[in-house]
């Protein structure tokens, strides 16, 4: 299954499909947000097609787009970018996909130079953490974060030496 998975820069016309996967209400729900308007991700991906401090892909299986992945600090000048979203459809989880984008981003990421890569993680969310760990990444420190939908989280900081 994994050679149908393709990875490709989000482009503005890209913005329905983020806006319906960030508005599932399990993704809403594991990522602590509140929902959000097609607009705003229209205005998100433009701004995102200039900053060259981030870069966004959709994940897709058979031209189907499953998920969405987000690196930003890439002009650091420490070389050390942060994961600041993965996440897929539901029912595409537990399928080793995750694993399978965050090991391709992280193989580019080190072929560009860099030198760490660190992510945010709810501490509840055992099964993230599973697949970061999977991927090499190690908890570094706790922490604690409002989210968008005005909770305060206890949150893992994780990271990999690449």
């Amino acid at each position: 299954m994994m050679k149908n998975i393709e990875i490709k820069k989000v482009q503005v016309e890209d913005a329905g499909f983020i806006h319906q996967l960030i508005n599932n209400k399990f993704i809403l729900d594991k990522l602590n947000e509140i929902e959000t308007t097609l607009d705003v991700w229209v205005d998100a991906i433009n701004i995102w097609e200039s900053d060259l401090d981030e870069e966004n892909y959709l994940i897709y299986i058979n031209s189907k787009p499953i998920g969405w992945i987000g690196i930003n600090g890439l002009v650091s000048e420490t070389k050390h970018p942060f994961i600041k979203i993965i996440t897929l459809l539901p029912k595409y989880h537990n399928q080793g996909i995750g694993k399978y984008v965050i090991k391709k981003i992280l193989n580019n990421l080190k072929l560009r130079e860099y030198k760490f890569v660190s992510l945010y993680t709810d501490c509840s969310n055992k099964l993230a953490q599973s697949c970061y760990k999977s991927c090499g990444f190690e908890v570094i420190k706790k922490t604690r974060q409002r989210m968008g939908n005005g909770l305060v989280i206890e949150r893992y900081k994780m990271e990999l030496v690449l």
